[in-house]
């Protein structure tokens, strides 16, 4: 092994990570471009022989070693790898099984280490915890373990022989892993690749040549799934011969079938999503979890790694979205991430540090009247004290960091508060609306007023509807313009073609005598039906025979809420230029997910793109609706509906599509509409007017006058002659323009480029016009806006 090194010193050094129980070496061979320097490369490991008997392996993977060495310099595969990765292989890993008949033979080879343990039942299980096989550690395994814990390995693969199978995760239970079509689609690769090149007899076996380790026989305590489950490395197991120990003759073969494949699998850490995590404001790498969400289960999720901050996501083509979070950051969600096969997508992603980051997530969001919720602490920071609000729950609040059966037992839509505190510093989050708690309506004869419940047949969440009914069943909205809307997601009835056996019969309107929207029976659901009528109402009529009964059905009652479109201009004082305004940022500097989910907004909205979508776009902005009576009774606790949305070079705010002159809201205005416009660098802006409908439309110019925004000449600033705008300088976003906004945002970021707040000028470099043109004209002013800083009350309901 050390005579590699001595070749190839360039590419290659061979190393020790361990010694076996009598004593032997555990050499490992790592073979990268750069041996010295740490790169942006995934780390890749090759290990064989665990059971000492097995001797195949061994031989295979020093000629792998053998082979990528010698056709560095020739080989366009074997370069690419050799550049961009980092290659660990380990042809031995239990040298005193092999050599158990002595150090000159392989004759007397035993399965297990010196001390009679099988290393492949002797490593910490996910489900069978640290010492499945009831053994300490053993030193060969310990080195593996301290290894992979000192390394951040990608991929892996350990290697057998005494059958012949591709054998992927999970071994220990009969789940899948989040990544089975991956594994299956890696697996089938090295599989298809041999069997072009080896006897139709090799590997043709189990699902001709793979297998799911479960499916096969169940162990516990593998390295396979050690690695996958606390290391979050892809491992499987390769078993390359039904011999254990095949004649010197048969080897050359065994090398010719799998050689192609090897390469083929150490090539995959190139493939999936990749990149670099690092501080929005230093640059410095971070330590973050990399989640796909709706996705990964049972450790499947990646970290990045330090020096770098390099994370590898290897998985199967899709789209995907994902959440980005680190201790101390704030975390971030990107979507629409789209793989395939055999392709790399790069994912830079920088994420705004906060000392402190309230967080939580609930075990359930939506409940019925009398259940229990668990909530669970997701916050960062050194955090020593829990402040929980439950509007609507049992108990109201609690102190504890994980409160557990808080009860509903009234229906509505509820808030949860957490308020977190390192001792000095705190930290708010409030999800409006979070939890739904449902009115159980069972089909009756009844008039219902609601806006929310879950609508079910006589039998309830569980049981059957029984024979010989005939119920008629209306339900009206709770506000008058509002339309009820059932939404089946379960129906079940019994089946005639004509439904003249159990039907359910929908009304548009108050009773049996308004139009029938349709008759359903069998498994033809109703899906989503929503009144039409002036009254908003529907009346459900069912009719069961004598014989059979069903499941029945499970539909939510909810109401269709008005919608709000709003057409407005504003412009920025900062970007314009006399006519419009620079698009400087647009695209390469503009983030995709809208930037105002931190402190002073905590919007959690997830407006997102998957490219800019207009040239000229020049921000994002975010638009917030207040209901009340009065502009100066317009404070943040009269919010009912934030969004954000782009801002373009003619002033015109626009959805994510980045053409339409609207933004939409679903809710109800009971007293007269303002709007607030925020920026990230620019005070808010707020109307001096209500705003007033116009064939369904809500318009307002903020550009045209000094009276247009709240606070006349004091809320914003005429930036041309006839033309006003937000006011520029507010860096810290703290709703006043002061030395702060000089000398901790300007001042440190100075002569640096990017999306950063103090580019006052939106020019991407932050410079002396940013403070001389923008700040210092403007040093002294605040916001107008009344309650400046916007708190989280509500989350828009963006229209999908």
């Amino acid at each position: 092994m050390y005579q590699f090194a001595i070749d190839y010193p360039e590419i290659c050094e061979v190393s020790c990570i361990g010694y076996s129980v009598e004593g032997r070496e555990l050499l490992m061979a790592r073979i990268t471009d750069s041996l010295s320097i740490n790169e942006n490369e995934p780390q890749f490991l090759y290990t064989g022989q665990m059971h000492g008997d097995e001797i195949v392996t061994y031989i295979l993977l020093l000629r792998l070693i053998d082979h990528i060495l010698t056709n560095y310099g020739t080989d366009t595969q074997i370069a690419n790898m050799v550049n961009n990765i980092e290659i660990w292989i380990n042809p031995l890993s239990n040298p005193d099984g092999t050599y158990a008949g002595g150090n000159n033979t392989v004759n007397g080879a035993t399965r297990s280490n010196a001390n009679g343990i099988d290393l492949n039942r002797n490593y910490p299980d996910p489900e069978d915890g640290p010492h499945p096989d009831g053994n300490a550690w053993q030193p060969e395994t310990i080195a593996f373990m301290d290894l992979a814990e000192n390394n951040h390995f990608v991929l892996s693969a350990n290697l057998h022989s005494g059958a012949e199978v591709v054998n992927y995760p999970w071994d220990t239970w009969a789940k899948r892993h989040a990544d089975d079509d991956w594994w299956i689609f890696v697996s089938r690769e090295y599989a298809d690749t041999v069997h072009v090149y080896a006897p139709s007899s090799y590997l043709d076996g189990f699902e001709n040549g793979i297998t799911n380790g479960w499916d096969w026989y169940t162990i516990n305590g593998g390295r396979q799934d050690y690695m996958n489950s606390f290391h979050q490395c892809r491992e499987f197991t390769l078993e390359l011969s039904n011999q254990k120990m095949l004649p010197a003759s048969q080897l050359p073969a065994h090398w010719e079938y799998n050689y192609r494949s090897m390469l083929n699998y150490i090539e995959q850490c190139l493939y999936g999503i990749r990149g670099i995590i690092s501080d929005s404001v230093t640059g410095e790498p971070i330590i973050a979890e990399v989640l796909i969400e709706g996705h990964d289960i049972d450790s499947s999720w990646v970290y990045s790694d330090l020096p770098i901050g390099n994370y590898h996501r290897p998985i199967y083509e899709g789209n995907y979205s994902l959440k980005y979070s680190a201790q101390g950051y704030f975390p971030k969600t990107i979507d629409n991430i789209i793989v395939t096969n055999k392709n790399t997508t790069i994912v830079d992603v920088n994420l705004v540090s906060g000392d402190l980051i309230a967080d939580f997530s609930a075990s359930a969001i939506n409940i019925s009247v009398g259940e229990s919720i668990d909530f669970t602490d997701l916050s960062y920071g050194n955090i020593i004290n829990w402040d929980w609000t439950f509007e609507g729950g049992a108990p109201g609040t609690s102190t504890i960091q994980n409160p557990l059966n808080i009860i509903y037992n009234s229906p509505g839509m509820y808030s949860v508060t957490l308020t977190v505190s390192d001792g000095t510093n705190s930290n708010t989050i409030t999800r409006t609306a979070y939890i739904n708690v449902y009115v159980e309506y069972i089909m009756n004869n009844s008039n219902v007023t609601t806006c929310m419940g879950l609508f079910y047949d006589s039998g309830g969440a569980s049981g059957n509807y029984s024979n010989y009914e005939d119920f008629i069943m209306t339900f009206n909205p709770l506000t008058t313009g509002n339309k009820i809307i059932a939404n089946f997601s379960f129906f079940e009835l019994e089946y005639h073609s004509n439904c003249n056996y159990d039907r359910l019969m929908i009304f548009d309107g108050p009773d049996i005598y308004a139009s029938l929207i349709g008759t359903y029976c069998g498994t033809d659901s109703p899906g989503t039906i929503i009144s039409s009528h002036n009254t908003g109402t529907l009346t459900f009529q069912f009719h069961s025979d004598n014989f059979i009964t069903k499941p029945g059905w499970i539909a939510n009652i909810s109401c269709e809420i008005p919608s709000i479109i709003l057409d407005l201009k504003v412009f920025l004082e900062g970007p314009y230029n006399g006519t419009d305004m620079n698009t400087t940022l647009n695209p390469s500097h503009l983030p995709l997910n809208q930037p105002y989910n931190s402190v002073p907004w905590n919007y959690t909205g997830n407006e997102s793109v998957a490219a800019i979508p207009n040239s000229d776009v020049v921000d994002w902005v975010l638009i917030e609706l207040r209901n009340t009576t009065d502009a100066s009774l317009a404070t943040g606790e009269t919010m009912i509906g934030r969004q954000a949305a782009f801002l373009l070079n003619n002033g015109s705010v626009v959805g994510m599509d980045g053409t339409e002159n609207t933004c939409i809201f679903f809710t109800t205005i009971t007293n007269n509409l303002f709007v607030v416009i925020w920026h990230r660098n620019h005070l808010g802006i707020m109307s001096a007017t209500p705003l007033t409908e116009t064939s369904g439309i809500y318009p307002y110019d903020f550009t045209t006058g000094a009276n247009q925004a709240f606070g006349g000449t004091l809320g914003h600033k005429e930036i041309g002659t006839g033309v006003w705008g937000m006011i520029g300088g507010d860096g810290d976003a703290n709703s006043q323009i002061g030395n702060a906004d000089k000398n901790d945002v300007w001042a440190v970021q100075a002569g640096t480029s990017g999306y950063l707040s103090g580019d006052f000028t939106m020019d991407v470099q932050v410079n002396n016009s940013d403070k001389n043109d923008v700040w210092a004209p403007n040093s002294g002013k605040g916001g107008q806006v009344p309650d400046n800083i916007p708190q989280e009350r509500f989350k828009c309901q963006v229209p999908e």
